[in-house]
Order: C-alpha cells, then sequence, then structure tokens
C-alpha cells in the first residue's frame, strides 16, 4: 500500500507547486491614441472638453513578473469650451508635449503621466492642464486602454466669462496605430 501512496503524495507536491510567474504578457502598443472627451450642462451653460493626444514609446526601462515600466512621449491638442444657451462663450484649446512613463501592474492596471513638466502653480481643486499629466486605466482587449478623466476649469475670467467652478467627467481610451 506504501508504494502507491509515496508516488501519488509526489505528483500532487509537483502538480502545487507550479510557477508562480505571469504567464499573461504585459505590453502596451508601441504607438497609440489617446482620445477623451467630457460634457457637461448646468443650468444655461455647457461646458465640452477633448483630447486628442498621440502616444509614443520608446521601449521598457524596467520589466519583473507583475510590473512593466515604459519611456515615450505624447503630444497633441487638448481643449475646453463653455457656451452660454445663446452662444456666446470661449473656447480654449492648445497644444501639449512632454516626456512620459507609463505603467502597466498585472493584471490590468496602466498609469501615463507627464515627467518633464516645468514647476508652476498648482490648484486645489486641479486646473484643466494638471488633469492632462496623469492618466489612469485599464488594460483591455487587443491592448486597448481606457479610464476616466476629469474635464477641469481653467480657473480664468475671459471678459465676463468666468471657468472657475464646474467640473465635467468624462471618459479617455486609445486606439493603436500601426507603424
Amino acid at each position: 500500500m506504501r508504494i502507491y501512496i509515496l508516488p501519488i503524495m509526489i505528483l500532487v507536491l509537483l502538480l502545487g507547486c507550479g510557477d508562480s510567474t505571469n504567464d499573461t504578457p504585459l505590453q502596451l502598443p508601441g504607438f497609440f491614441l489617446l482620445e477623451g472627451s467630457a460634457s457637461l450642462q448646468s443650468g444655461d451653460q455647457t461646458r465640452d472638453c477633448h483630447i486628442d493626444f498621440i502616444v509614443e514609446l520608446a521601449g521598457e526601462t524596467l520589466r519583473t513578473d507583475t510590473f512593466v515600466e515604459y519611456v515615450g512621449t505624447m503630444g497633441g491638442g487638448a481643449g475646453r469650451q463653455v457656451l452660454n444657451s445663446d452662444g456666446s462663450g470661449f473656447a480654449l484649446n492648445g497644444d501639449a508635449f512632454s516626456e512620459i512613463r507609463a505603467r502597466v501592474t498585472f493584471p490590468d492596471h496602466v498609469i501615463i503621466e507627464a515627467t518633464n513638466l516645468p514647476p508652476g502653480p498648482t490648484h486645489t481643486p486641479p486646473s484643466f492642464f494638471e488633469e492632462l499629466t496623469h492618466f489612469e486605466g485599464l488594460l483591455g482587449p487587443a491592448e486597448l486602454i481606457s479610464g476616466e478623466w476629469l474635464c477641469a476649469p481653467f480657473f480664468t475670467d475671459l471678459g465676463g466669462f468666468a471657468d472657475e467652478t464646474l467640473f465635467a467627467d468624462g471618459l479617455w481610451f486609445t486606439e493603436t496605430i500601426s507603424n
């Protein structure tokens, strides 16, 4: 009877000691669009925001079984408009460019953040441009990433058109660009 028990115990131990490493590779595409939008209607005003960035990852800087870090660049346009019901208001659009760090943590958490921004004033709550420096999302099928975005005010008053209080919740997503 002991002859059968020993091989079965060894087999159970071998099966129970499987490799604990991640079999699913953590990988982001090297070149992708990051697009987002947000909108808010409040009283007789509408706030609309957009993000249209291109992200290019230069390569990995660190890889473990549960974590991958990349460096690269991100640039493009972003804007916010505040319009009254009669169509009056203002729109501010700007171009942005930054070196970035992108991190993927197993199984699907992604952070993309600007790394070389000049020092400047910070707001509490954050301003429109501060919200464009940090994106957190989830990695889904086909290397697509998506997350939530807060379109914050510019904290400015342009000729009587103030943009200091209303925030618009929005979504962002990526789309892989073929090289």
